[in-house]
């Protein structure tokens, strides 16, 4: 599965021919991979991967979009350029735990 997050070509090939089955694999493995490397220290490598594949596809993978959503809440700074690069596919739909003054802030615009 890192080979597709890794190798453009493959990219393509998931994006335009990837069914179900195949993103389900991917959500899966990402799932697991995401939190083997927060625990043993490799999760900047793995963000940087993940940071190509969304680049290209400009899809980001639901898991990956939950694991953004737990871990800014814990989030020290480091690997800022990775997160905030994956940060700009998130699509914003759930606005829990923002306060009431930055809602109203988004509200004016």
């Amino acid at each position: 599965m890192v080979s597709i997050l890794q190798d453009r070509r493959l990219q393509y090939l998931f994006l335009f021919r990837g069914g179900e089955r195949e993103r389900r694999r991917l959500e899966f493995w990402l799932e697991a991979a995401l939190v083997e490397a927060r625990e043993d220290g490799t999760l900047g490598t793995l963000l940087e991967i993940c940071r190509g594949f969304v680049g290209v596809t400009k899809e980001c993978p639901s898991c990956l979009e939950g694991f953004l959503r737990a871990f800014i809440r814990e989030w020290d700074g480091v690997h800022r350029t990775q997160i905030f690069d994956l940060l700009l596919c998130v699509i914003p739909h759930d606005w829990e735990g923002l306060s009431p003054s930055c809602l109203s802030i988004l509200s004016s615009f």
